[in-house]
């Protein structure tokens, strides 16, 4: 879910709809929950990819310089 497609959601759920029902604060929540745990997800495979990374380079530098496995 991108930062925009949250937004709309949530101008969604806090509008009131045609029946007259108030809109939910507790299904704001919900969303705004969703989306913060998205956000902490995506850090967290990025965080794991770069880590990743930086080991795989680390790896291949140290092969390239000692030519050792």
């Amino acid at each position: 879910m991108t930062d925009l497609q949250f937004i709309r959601l949530l101008k969604y759920a806090l509008k009131p709809n045609k029946k007259g029902n108030k809109a939910s604060i507790i299904n704001a929540l919900e969303l705004v929950e969703i989306f913060k745990d998205k956000v902490i997800e995506d850090y967290l495979k990025e965080a794991k990819s770069i880590r990743n990374k930086k080991k795989h380079d680390t790896k291949r530098n140290y092969t390239k310089t000692t030519g050792q496995i």
